[in-house]
């Protein structure tokens, strides 16, 4: 692979590092999470396919893809696997990065939810607000899901739309052969302190993670291996991948 094929940062040289933002000064920041999302998908799913996407999308833009984040802000925070941070916790991480990011030569920064929900990105989006009160670096911040419309029977979190992306971005991460439409109890840790989740968050995202915390049941779609196939995968992540690209390319011109 040589110097100007290369997207992700921790492959960079030095000295191939700054030649490559000074040819586009983008960072891709895939933002994900360790998260349940049922027997069929790994833990990692989002943030796996966040870094896909953002891989996809700087091969058409240009730009430095960075490895994916996992401090995520509450989702899923009490089912198993789940690995989740106050949305406090997760802007003041937000801030830091921007600063060094800013500080390596970077003019603009794109964060990509491969985690969404309000709190996630709620906590992102005030770090990009804080951040550019004082700064030059532009910030932005795209949930993919919101950046293209969804196919019909998308099926929301760990439904075909999602296990399709992580199909694409890691074959290993997806096993429909686990996947049971019976299994609808709630595999969860009990008595969570819900508070330190919490902190940062906006009373609408409070609300939000005492729904998490408090269901017990989940409702699949009843055939979603039949909704899923490499065909689907393929076309909805260049989409999605396009779409985001999209948002880039008209920030770049705007800096121009």
């Amino acid at each position: 692979m040589n110097e100007a094929e290369k997207t992700r940062y921790e492959l960079f040289f030095p000295s191939e590092l700054n030649e490559a933002i000074a040819r586009t000064p983008v960072a891709y920041i895939p933002a994900g999470s360790l998260e349940w999302h049922g027997e069929h998908l790994a833990l990692g799913s989002d943030y796996l396919r966040g870094h896909e996407i953002c891989l996809r999308a700087a091969r058409l833009t240009g730009g430095i893809v960075l490895p994916p984040i996992y401090v995520a802000a509450a989702g899923y925070s009490a089912y198993h696997g789940s690995i989740v941070f106050s949305a406090r916790l997760v802007t003041d991480f937000a801030l830091e990065l921007l600063r060094e990011l800013e500080k390596i030569g970077f003019q603009t920064a794109v964060i990509v939810l491969g985690h969404g929900g309000c709190v996630q990105q709620d906590a992102f989006e005030k770090a990009a607000d804080i951040y550019q009160e004082g700064n030059q670096m532009q910030v932005l911040v795209i949930a993919p899901g919101s950046a293209m419309e969804l196919p019909a029977g998308a099926g929301g979190h760990a439904g075909a739309h999602e296990t399709a992306q992580c199909l694409t971005a890691a074959p290993g991460a997806v096993d429909l052969n686990r996947f049971d439409p019976t299994a609808t109890r709630l595999p969860k840790y009990e008595g969570i302190d819900r508070e330190p989740y919490k902190q940062g968050t906006s009373s609408q995202g409070s609300d939000d993670i005492d729904d998490h915390m408090s269901a017990k049941e989940w409702s699949w779609q009843q055939n979603l291996p039949e909704l899923v196939n490499p065909q689907d995968a393929e076309q909805w992540m260049s989409e999605i991948a396009e779409a985001v690209a999209g948002r880039v390319k008209e920030e770049m011109s705007r800096l121009k």
